[in-house]
């Protein structure tokens, strides 16, 4: 299959980026990304650049700063479109949520991608990410389901960060937000997460007990969300 020049010229795009941001020329990534492109174009440049950094280039810490770049030009491009594009403002937003919400989990230890090395700075750079994504979740008033997912990170990295008491409190936003929306694999997840939080703190073995019941409710639920969230949690209690 024949490519067209637009998808020839965005990988070439996407190469050059690369080649600034792994040497941490963060101005020269800038003009190349946000070279000859609308908003949407540039902003999607972004995702995929920070993206390629984790998946391709395993560099968690040029992947944080990308995504901090891109997450600043979408919401200044949302701002200066805001008074007349309120769509197009929307849609930048939405974007600069899901690069920073991509970003954060990226940075959580507890997927133990083959090759990904979380450093202590990643987990802070990424809090603060994943704090942001739930506030333009907010903002943008995309439901129950986002609210919980964005939680859920928050108090994940909490956790991750030794954080017991935060995580509980995110956490526990997490569960009642995925109980509003009806999602009870979800709500599960949220629990199984605030059983290992609890755990770090007080009596582990009754926690322990709570955890295995949860993973058995998921597993009675069958479902391929359920039993991913079975193996997230079990991964999680293991590299915590």
């Amino acid at each position: 299959m024949v490519e067209d020049n637009s998808e020839v010229v965005s990988k070439q795009t996407l190469s050059e980026a690369l080649r600034h941001a792994e040497s941490n020329d963060l101005a020269a990534m800038r003009s190349v990304i946000e070279a000859d492109a609308d908003a949407a174009e540039v902003a999607q440049r972004y995702a995929n650049l920070a993206q390629a950094l984790y998946r391709e280039r395993k560099n968690v810490t040029q992947m944080l700063a990308v995504a901090k770049a891109g997450i600043a030009y979408c919401l200044s491009a949302a701002e200066r479109a805001g008074a007349t594009d309120p769509v197009a403002a929307a849609t930048l937003k939405t974007k600069a949520k899901a690069i920073a919400y991509n970003a954060a989990a990226n940075s959580w230890p507890g997927w133990g991608d083959e090759g990904i090395v979380i450093a202590p700075s990643h987990i802070a750079d990424a809090s603060d990410l994943a704090q942001r994504s739930l506030e333009l979740v907010e903002d943008l008033k995309l439901g129950h389901r986002q609210v919980g997912t964005s939680q859920w990170l928050v108090g994940a990295l909490h956790l991750a960060a030794g954080r017991s008491d935060d995580a509980i409190v995110a956490l526990t936003r997490a569960r009642d937000a995925y109980g509003a929306g009806g999602e009870r694999a979800s709500e599960l997840l949220a629990l199984g997460y605030l059983a290992l939080a609890c755990s770090r703190q007080d009596t582990p073995e009754r926690h322990r007990a709570e955890l295995e019941e949860i993973c058995l409710q998921l597993q009675q639920d069958g479902s391929p969300q359920a039993m991913a969230f079975v193996k997230q949690l079990r991964t999680a209690d293991r590299l915590l």
